[in-house]
């Protein structure tokens, strides 16, 4: 599985109490990440790690380029 370092901790700060809540419920999470380091500006990344969790677990990961940045286009993009 793919490395992510995190620069800033703090966005992350109730991942514990959200995936506690979350049992039983498959989920996938897209992180905007520039060169293997989490990055607060999404529209403008490098790339994004998608994670597939489900009962705190990392299933699987993949990472893929920014398809490019539009506004609006992201989120359906993902969806």
């Amino acid at each position: 599985m793919g490395k992510v370092e995190f620069a800033d901790t703090h966005y992350f700060d109730n991942i514990g109490e959200i995936l506690e809540n979350m049992e039983g419920v498959k989920m996938k999470i897209a992180v905007a990440s520039d060169n293997g380091m989490v990055t607060a500006h999404f529209g403008h990344c490098e790339g994004f790690e998608i994670f597939e969790i489900k009962d705190n677990k990392i299933l699987k990961n993949e990472t893929i380029g920014n398809p490019g940045h539009r506004p609006g286009f992201l989120p359906n993009f993902f969806k």
